[in-house]
C-alpha cells in the first residue's frame, strides 16, 4: 500500500467517525424530541420542532466554543489551534467507536481526528438533515 492510500484510508476513517458519532446524536435527538412530545401530548409536528431547536442549540454552542478570541490576546492563536485538533474523548464516542463502523475500520490516527467541539456542529448538521428528512420525506411538519 503506498502513502497515498494510507492517507486516503486516514481521511476515510475520520470522516466515518465524525459521522457515526453525528448520527448516534442525532439519534439522540430524535428520541429526545419524540419523548417530549409524547409526554406533553404533541404529536409528531411538535417533534420535528423539538428536533429543529435541538439541531439550533447544539449549533450554537458548538460555535461559540469554535468561535476563535479576540486577535489582541497573546493566546489567540493557541485557543484556534486547540478548537479544531485537540482531541477529547466523551464517554458517547467511545460507546459510538465499540459499536460502530470505527469498530471495523479503525480509529483515525491522532493528528487526524477532529476536536469533539467540530464533530458537536457535525452532529448538528445532522440533526437538521434528520429534521428536513421526516418533514420533506415524512411529511411531518
Amino acid at each position: 500500500m503506498s502513502d497515498n492510500d494510507g492517507l486516503v484510508l486516514n481521511y476515510v476513517r475520520t470522516a466515518v467517525d465524525t459521522l457515526a458519532f453525528g448520527i448516534a446524536i442525532s439519534l439522540l435527538a430524535v428520541a429526545a424530541a419524540f419523548t417530549l412530545s409524547i409526554t406533553t401530548g404533541g404529536g409528531a409536528v411538535r417533534a420535528n420542532i423539538l428536533l429543529f431547536i435541538f439541531g439550533w442549540v447544539l449549533m450554537a454552542y458548538a460555535t461559540f466554543h469554535l468561535w476563535p478570541s479576540s486577535p489582541k490576546t497573546p493566546d489567540s492563536d493557541e485557543k484556534k489551534t486547540k478548537a479544531l485538533s485537540t482531541y477529547d474523548e466523551t464517554g458517547l464516542q467511545r460507546i459510538v467507536r465499540r459499536f460502530g463502523p470505527v469498530r471495523i475500520l479503525g480509529r483515525p490516527p491522532p493528528a487526524m481526528r477532529l476536536s469533539v467541539t467540530v464533530q458537536r456542529f457535525i452532529a448538528s448538521l445532522c440533526i437538521f438533515a434528520t429534521s428536513f428528512i421526516l418533514e420533506v420525506i415524512g411529511g411531518i411538519g
